[in-house]
């Protein structure tokens, strides 16, 4: 099982000079991937997620299993980089980010179904695997769209 997934989404208005939508996505983001904006964790859950200091916090099994089931992963984006290229018609971003052990599927789902009219098309690939094929998911208005490759094996398993 990895530690790291890489993962790209280049996301696309619809139709392509539809940029004020993109604009109020990159907005929200602010800068940042955080999955628990996108997808709140439950504050008596999070209260289970207490800090102790020094920047470390006592994390419980009942909020690593909310995590798994609601952000695909236990832990938010990592290493995180947005860039927006625009021109005169038409506008994409493209978000970077690692995510833990596996991508977060839920959590762009759950964006893409906050913003319609943007397609949101997800590659993904376990970095200590280098000769696995990139997993690519697109979405469009909170749905999977499209899965031309499947997941690999590992990924199946885990849920």
């Amino acid at each position: 099982m990895s530690n790291i997934v890489k993962n790209v989404i280049a996301v696309t208005p619809f139709p392509e000079d539809n940029i004020e939508v993109l604009d109020e996505l990159i907005a929200v983001l602010g800068g940042h991937f955080d999955y628990n904006a996108i997808v709140p964790m439950p504050s008596e859950i999070q209260a289970q997620h207490a800090p102790v200091g020094g920047g470390l916090a006592i994390i419980t099994e009942e909020v690593i299993e909310w995590q798994k089931e609601n952000w695909g992963t236990t832990k938010t984006a990592m290493a995180v980089n947005i860039d927006v290229f625009k021109d005169a018609n038409s506008a994409m971003a493209a978000i970077t980010f690692e995510s833990a052990n596996t991508p977060p599927i839920p959590v762009i789902a759950a964006l893409s179904s906050r913003f319609h009219g943007i397609g949101f098309y997800h590659q993904y690939k376990d970095v200590e695997l280098p000769d696995t094929d990139w997993g690519i998911t697109f979405y469009k208005d909170g749905q999977i769209k499209h899965r031309p490759h499947r997941l690999n094996e590992e990924y199946r398993q885990m849920g």
